[in-house]
């Protein structure tokens, strides 16, 4: 049975609190930290940028920053996901997910789910959202006031889009896999740790709802603190379709 910790994050100004797997009795924790994250551009970013865009209004570049803060790249934290898959189906966690909206953000943007698990989204904006999935049939079009929360459970798997109607460049994205047994968010730097069940696995790096890294088969023995030795170097991509 997965047992969970509820953390609280300073992000941005906001506090993010995400469920979190704390250490179960016998269980293995996997270390390790990804690398190339300044490849990967949310498509917010990249469609702001473009020359007939009036979402928002860009500066030109100052000679005294440094060309690798001109980037417009993920927010680890925020945008990347790692999760550990084993060789077999899963069960959901006990406690739900919260998904806060906030900004024009979902925040976590990216959730890699086992079926069956509860999601909370929960508007911290002072106006209202309307969201849907790019399948309304997973997840049907509904206001969600200021101060609200929107309760969710995922299927069996597959994928989709979070949209906003009222906020057209608000996007998130949600995978369904049979074989997630733990997620977590990475910090700003890249590290992760994970707790599970000793047993085989493999850790994968989602960003924008697609795979963008993954490391070999590995075991985790039972407390065990493993460290994977080569960082997880995530694939150049940027997040497709329109906003």
């Amino acid at each position: 049975m997965h047992t969970f910790a509820r953390v609280t994050l300073v992000l941005a100004g906001t506090l993010l609190r995400v469920p979190v797997a704390s250490a179960a009795e016998g269980e293995g924790s996997v270390r390790g930290v990804l690398a190339g994250l300044e490849n990967l551009q949310p498509a917010q970013y990249a469609l702001a940028a473009k020359s007939d865009s009036k979402r928002w209004a860009w500066r030109e570049p100052s000679p005294a920053v440094s060309v690798q803060f001109l980037v417009g790249s993920a927010l680890p934290s925020r945008d990347v996901s790692v999760v550990l898959e084993s060789s077999e189906a899963s069960s959901p966690p006990v406690a739900p997910l919260l998904v806060r909206i906030t900004g024009g953000r979902m925040i976590p943007s990216t959730l890699v789910l086992a079926p069956g698990t509860r999601v909370q989204f929960k508007n911290v904006d002072p106006f209202p959202h309307r969201l849907k999935g790019s399948d309304v049939a997973q997840l049907p079009l509904a206001d969600l006031t200021e101060g609200a929360t929107r309760d969710w459970t995922a299927g069996a798997s597959g994928s989709l889009d979070v949209l906003d109607d009222s906020s057209p460049g608000l996007r998130g994205y949600i995978v369904i896999a049979p074989r997630v047994v733990r997620y977590a968010l990475p910090k700003i730097d890249g590290h992760f740790q994970l707790t599970a069940p000793p047993g085989d696995y493999t850790a994968r790096v989602y960003f924008a709802g697609k795979p963008v890294a993954s490391s070999d088969v590995f075991h985790l023995g039972m407390q065990q603190m493993l460290d994977l030795k080569t960082p997880l170097k995530v694939a150049a991509a940027a997040a497709g379709g329109s906003l």
